[in-house]
């Protein structure tokens, strides 16, 4: 295959890859019979699109090859760029169809029960820039200090003031609670809160603003956790 005819194959595959993304709007509120046939869709757009990138591979292997034959290392170093992200994508259309179609995916559903005492909380799974968390509270009570858990994260006007409240946090070290990123605020069983992640990290943890490192903190809550990137 000439040049030429591999950039109209390259331009032909992304164009086919961007104008399915308007098919791909998925959200949390939408009917269970709709995220079905969406993911239907999903997948046989997948069972389509993987051939043909691997067609679109083995092109620019052999005109990889023939670059490096000819002397054209510049030339075959870009083929190269291009070969990797092709097979990542391909890894991808395997393992997450949907992130491979440019939808979301979901790197974490789950009820999240977080002590008062124990400054690792819950440990959240490696985040990535631009991933979602998003929090909502189910139930429980926790405190600070004293033996009785009374106290309410998701509502103001506790005498403790934002001591009590929920923390997206960095991991513990030494057993030292790791600093704050971003308080949650009250209110979320009505209307769920979303955080933005700022730092590809992975030491992320769900924990009690102040008083975690006390191991006789009283008391737990719970959380629904969903994480989308």
């Amino acid at each position: 295959m000439t040049y030429g005819g591999l950039k109209h194959m390259k331009s032909a595959f992304i164009g086919a890859s961007f104008s399915l993304l308007f098919c791909l709007r998925s959200h949390g509120d939408d009917p269970k019979d709709l995220e079905d046939l969406r993911n239907s869709f999903q997948a046989a757009v997948v069972r389509t699109m993987k051939p043909l990138s691997e067609t679109y591979l083995t092109e620019l292997k052999k005109m990889r090859d023939q670059y490096t034959r000819n002397g054209k290392l510049d030339e075959a170093t870009a083929v190269q760029a291009e070969i990797t992200a092709i097979t990542d994508k391909i890894k991808v259309m395997t393992a997450a169809p949907e992130q491979a179609l440019g939808g979301e995916l979901k790197v974490l559903e789950t009820t999240a029960v977080i002590a008062a005492a124990g400054p690792a909380g819950f440990k959240l799974p490696p985040l990535r820039r631009g991933d979602r968390i998003t929090l909502s509270y189910l139930s429980g009570l926790w405190k600070c200090d004293g033996n009785i858990a009374s106290e309410n994260p998701d509502v103001e006007g506790s005498d403790r003031g934002d001591r009590v409240r929920l923390v997206l946090a960095e991991g513990p070290k030494n057993d030292v609670p790791g600093a704050i990123i971003k308080m949650v605020p009250t209110g979320t069983k009505e209307k769920p809160f979303t955080y933005l992640v700022q730092t590809t990290r992975d030491d992320v943890v769900l924990r009690i603003h102040s008083g975690s490192e006390n191991p006789k903190s009283p008391g737990s809550v719970t959380y629904t956790v969903k994480i989308l990137r």
